[in-house]
């Protein structure tokens, strides 16, 4: 590629003036060092220009193909969306900033391209890159001479009229003159910037003949005219604006729509926000807990809030901000300075709720006009067009998202004059998970009848589309969430809600959702009274993870810590990871005064997960413990085990489904011996192995216990330390063992014939014994327990006699 031709010394001046103003743009703006473009878009902290923060964004052609397409992408909260973004050339309709102008195969070079966006998805933003790296000679040199950015609200806004050149030139007054007669002299060479079309109204229609640059006209009137190309029309524009919009464009070459960050733009956003990889993979872990945040973080606004609502420390990310509060902050910048009116509020709330009932993302002119909500400039911060097919009657609209429609949904139903419309919504939900929960719970017994269970559900209602709705509405009854849309919450409501969710806690539903809808909503409402109020009659605290995605821990702390009754902490499969076990374990002290029993399952935490828990455990007045499917190893047995022997009231340790080999025995008989009150130790499914049970054996025949029951099986035992375990069962003749899953044969029966009774009943079938080993363990069984039952009878009968006898004989 030839080197783009010398500037000429006007335009030398120009770039560096426009260099001076575009890149430096975050470093005048709010105390809170954020910067909020033109449509919302945020770039993070003050200090750094704006090539350092900038992230490229995903921008496509011909998106979406159709309705449908958007409708499925608005009802899976963008999942056709994020495939998009993972792999924008999958159907070659890519583009990047540096192509907007280029050539396809069989086309010219484009004069006018169209950029549009949803508000907030950073069209402003990629405006301020492309003039810096114009000026910065990164880009389009080759193309443009000169490069203009017009910021069609501030135009629009001028209560005077305006010429082109006045527009171009306001902030250039001093090179006005000679840049002028450079651009004029070849106007071909000229790009202008039109961003954010969607702020003029060029309804009226008008027009004007023979427009000069130095023509004044009222300032919509002049925009107008320049996309008619009345005025400079040898220059190429780019413009950008919200959809909807291109019907009323006539010659557009090129449409582009920006998608917003992929994941891995995401993650750039991110690194570049926290100035740290470790922090940025920290904070995104943890907003991904929470599927209406992570679905929402492709918007940069939106990203850019998510990454300030973290509070940071040396080496942790916590949540400050609910997710109710994030998007109230969110859709607070989208009105900007221009609110909504009680009426239209009230109005385009119900729009969006029974949009949410019926399953509807797309709406037509007939659904606006029977909720009466006006195509205005505050309802179109919430509502963007549907780009037209070509079949339709008339014009279709989409909230932005699905989370932003179900949350002024939520505004509707908490600000309802009648109480009961919310109510019903609620009662709904739960009756109808209520019903599928407990027709899944009969499953076993339907199949044993050969009635197939998907035709019983499919006849119940499922209202999981309701779910996120009713989330929000808890958490808008705290503080001023409504008052950006002028609307305030239903004073009767709170105490509603309060006798509905005690009821759904009471009601113990097994489905995972309404679990964690439950917990959502108290975390949401932020309001400690009602929290400890609805969770008074609780005295355990249990969370089975969600399939679809981790448990979020600061609902899961907030909520733990606001728990008084609690006896039993139950916490399974909720993929807590490293950053979630010291969330919980920072409040785990100050709300374990009556806990008796905790168990944290399948969380995979492993060595250093251990590590966190042992302090924890020494503060525990703890019974029972279980820790299995965690990954934990010997290494482990070092940081456990002292902890364990201070906790002097233990009397169930479950740790089986681990990694446990020979290299955690002597742990475990330190615990052994000094928590001489442990009745039950669970190992299964770990890898002792002979080495390990003999020192196990070892040590329960030189120090005895007070053991019950402990489980070995599935550990990898052979005959080899059969006899070992013998000697330690004739020590210790209270102890039942548990030997199943292993591989003991034929050849340990004679060792095992004398402690037949210690061992269970299914010994013999789980592991490798002949069918007449076998047959020979089980009559020796039968015979131990007809010998246990006779000294059982005869033991009652000398203590009947006894009585008969009476206290004086």
């Amino acid at each position: 590629m030839d080197p783009p031709p010398e500037d000429p010394p006007c335009s030398k001046a120009y770039k560096a003036a426009v260099h001076e103003r575009h890149s430096m743009v975050d470093a005048s703006v709010h105390e809170d060092h954020s910067m909020v473009d033109a449509d919302g878009s945020g770039t993070g902290h003050a200090q750094q220009g704006l090539h350092e923060l900038f992230v490229d964004l995903v921008m496509v052609q011909r998106w979406p193909s159709d309705e449908a397409e958007l409708a499925f992408f608005l009802k899976t909260k963008g999942g056709l969306h994020q495939e998009k973004l993972k792999r924008p050339d999958s159907q070659g309709d890519s583009i990047s900033i540096e192509g907007l102008f280029q050539a396809q195969q069989g086309e010219k070079v484009p004069k006018t391209v169209l950029v549009e966006g949803i508000p907030g998805i950073g069209k402003t933003f990629t405006m301020q890159k492309v003039i810096t790296d114009w000026a910065s000679n990164r880009t389009y040199n080759q193309i443009f001479q000169f490069v203009f950015y017009v910021a069609c609200r501030d135009v629009a806004s001028c209560q005077q009229d305006v010429s082109l050149n006045d527009v171009l030139f306001s902030d250039f007054k001093e090179l006005s003159q000679t840049l002028k007669e450079a651009l004029l002299a070849q106007p071909e060479k000229v790009l202008l910037i039109l961003d954010g079309l969607d702020h003029v109204d060029r309804s009226d229609g008008q027009t004007c003949q023979d427009v000069a640059f130095d023509t004044k006209l009222p300032p919509r009137l002049l925009l107008g005219q320049v996309l008619e190309r009345k005025v400079l029309p040898e220059a190429s524009l780019l413009i950008t604006t919200r959809p909807g919009t291109l019907a009323c464009l006539d010659a557009i070459d090129r449409h582009v729509t920006i998608l917003g960050f992929s994941q891995e733009g995401q993650r750039q956003y991110f690194s570049k926000f926290f100035r740290s990889e470790c922090l940025a993979a920290v904070a995104m872990d943890c907003l991904r807990r929470d599927q209406d945040l992570i679905a929402l973080c492709f918007i940069p606004l939106f990203c850019h809030l998510a990454c300030r609502s973290l509070l940071l420390g040396s080496d942790s990310v916590q949540r400050q901000d609910t997710t109710m509060q994030l998007l109230t902050s969110f859709y607070s910048r989208l009105l900007g300075r221009t609110p909504l009116d009680s009426h239209h509020a009230r109005c385009l709330t119900g729009l969006a709720l029974h949009g949410i009932k019926q399953r509807k993302v797309i709406f037509d002119d007939q659904d606006l006009k029977s909720h009466d909500v006006p195509v205005t400039p505050p309802t179109c911060c919430f509502l963007n067009k549907v780009p037209s097919t070509g079949l339709q009657s008339g014009p279709r609209y989409s909230f932005g998202h699905l989370t932003l429609q179900e949350l002024l949904a939520a505004v509707h139903c908490v600000s309802s004059l009648d109480v009961e419309e919310p109510m019903q919504v609620l009662e709904d939900v739960l009756s109808s998970k209520e019903r599928r929960s407990n027709l899944m719970n009969c499953e076993f017994d339907l199949m044993m009848h050969h009635i197939p269970i998907q035709p019983l559900l499919d006849e119940i209602p499922d209202e999981t589309h309701l779910l996120a709705m009713v989330r929000f509405m808890f958490g808008l009854l705290k503080g001023n969430s409504t008052a950006a849309l002028g609307l305030s919450p239903n004073p009767q409501l709170q105490k509603r809600l309060l006798d509905w969710i005690q009821k759904a806690l009471a009601k113990q539903i097994s489905d995972e959702e309404v679990r964690l809808l439950l917990y959502g909503c108290l975390y949401e409402i932020q309001d400690d009274s009602f929290v400890r109020q609805a969770l008074k009659e609780k005295d355990w605290f249990y969370i089975h993870g969600c399939r679809s995605r981790p448990v979020d821990y600061a609902v899961a702390s907030y909520c733990l810590l606001r728990c008084e009754g609690m006896t039993s902490l139950c916490l399974s499969k909720c993929r807590l990871g490293i950053q979630g076990l010291k969330a919980l374990l920072s409040v785990l002290p100050d709300c374990s005064r009556k806990l008796q029993s905790m168990s944290l399952h399948e969380d995979t935490f492993g060595n250093e997960g251990i590590k966190l828990l042992a302090p924890v455990l020494r503060t525990l007045d703890l019974t029972t413990l279980s820790l299995w499917h965690n990954k934990l190893t010997d290494d482990c047995m070092a940081a456990l085990s002292p902890a364990l022997q201070e906790m002097k009231n233990l009397k169930i340790l479950d740790i089986q489904h681990n990694c446990f080999q020979d290299g955690s025995v002597p742990g475990l008989l330190g615990t052994l011996q000094r928590c001489r009150g442990l009745e039950r130790l669970v190992l299964a499914s770990n890898q002792l192995g002979d080495k390990g049970v003999k020192l196990l054996s070892e040590g329960l025949k030189r120090h005895g216990s007070n053991l019950q029951v402990l489980w070995l099986s599935d550990n990898g035992l052979t005959d080899a330390c059969a006899q070992d375990l013998v000697i330690a069962l004739q020590a210790n003749p209270s102890l039942s063992v548990d030997l199943s899953r292993n591989s003991f044969s034929d050849q340990s029966i004679p060792s095992f014939l004398p402690v037949i009774k210690n061992l269970w009943s299914d010994f013999p079938e789980w592991n490798k014994f002949s069918p007449e080993g076998k047959e020979r363990l089980k009559s020796a069984a039968r015979k131990a327990q007809e010998q246990e039952r006779s000294r059982e009878m005869g033991a009652q009968l000398v203590k009947f006699f006894k009585g008969l006898k009476g206290p004086h004989h």
